[in-house]
């Protein structure tokens, strides 16, 4: 078992100042959902596209050719991941697609 402990997201309605605490059973979260979608489906990592707002959506963001952080995310996933989306919300995800 893993555990992601990251801060919440106030631009996304989580309250300020709060933390998100992911108790992750091995071969399981955002990752593992990532991987088996690709794998089930037979698409590539290089044609998988994921979006995600903070700090427990990295990994997945990793796991494929195309991964991105609206640019509502927090600061502390901003830190952790580079690509960006110029928009925030569903309109950073309809600005890269």
């Amino acid at each position: 078992m893993s555990i992601n402990i990251n801060r919440c997201n106030p631009l996304a309605g989580d309250p300020a100042n709060a933390f998100d605490v992911d108790f992750i059973p091995l071969n399981t979260g955002k990752r593992a959902v990532a991987d088996f979608v690709m794998k089930e489906f037979k698409i590539s990592a290089a044609n998988t596209f994921a979006f995600g707002d903070s700090g427990n959506d990295i990994e997945m963001l990793k796991a494929v050719e195309h991964g991105y952080l609206l640019n509502n995310a927090t600061e502390e996933a901003k830190q952790l991941h580079n690509r960006i989306t110029p928009e925030p919300y569903a309109k950073g995800i309809n600005n890269v697609t």
